[in-house]
């Protein structure tokens, strides 16, 4: 009798409403297995598309920037 209880009152809690329309479904994530720092190990990273892509493009500016500085240090480098 203790189980009808258990699955009547299971039965009886609405449904989750969804939420609302307007809101923006969750980005799926995606792994990657990287090293970092020193280390030859990989490890497990986790974002989503948008985050990578900023990764991306911060890495692409900063190596942009590093191209057009590099023009302008004299032979043989900082003194």
């Amino acid at each position: 009798m203790s189980l009808f209880v258990i699955l009547a009152a299971a039965s009886a809690v609405p449904a989750a409403q969804p939420a609302d329309a307007s809101a923006k479904p969750a980005e799926s994530i995606i792994c990657r297995f990287e090293s970092e720092g020193t280390s030859r190990i990989p490890i497990r990273i986790c974002r989503t598309q948008a985050e990578w892509d900023a990764i991306t493009k911060a890495n692409r500016d900063d190596l942009e920037h590093a191209r057009n500085n590099a023009k302008n240090v004299p032979y043989g480098g900082p003194h």
